[in-house]
């Protein structure tokens, strides 16, 4: 079945803005996801992303534990690294077999 509606060019554009504006908040997110990507932590900032003492990640960085950067005696983390070593460190509990008694 074929179905042809004449529609005119203001219609159209009516509807191409509706749609770019439906399409805005979608796009801003996968833009902010890739800013958040290339995010550089401190020391400090990264305990705080993590959740964890400093001193913790102190005693990583001397055991080269965790990804970093030293820039002028500065230690840095790229938060897409330090995303992808926590999830190698995840552990996914195994499912249980429960047996009716």
């Amino acid at each position: 079945m074929k179905i042809e509606i004449d529609v005119s060019p203001e219609i159209i554009d009516l509807i191409a803005d509706r749609v770019i504006e439906k399409l805005k908040p979608l796009l801003s997110v996968k833009k902010d996801k890739e800013k958040e990507k290339d995010e550089i932590f401190n020391t400090r900032s990264l305990s705080y992303y993590l959740k964890v003492s400093t001193k913790w990640i102190n005693e990583l960085i001397r055991a080269n534990e965790i990804p970093h950067t030293k820039i002028n005696g500065q230690i840095r983390f790229k938060k897409s690294e330090i995303d992808k070593w926590y999830q190698k460190h995840s552990v996914i509990p195994a499912k249980r077999i429960y047996r009716r008694r």
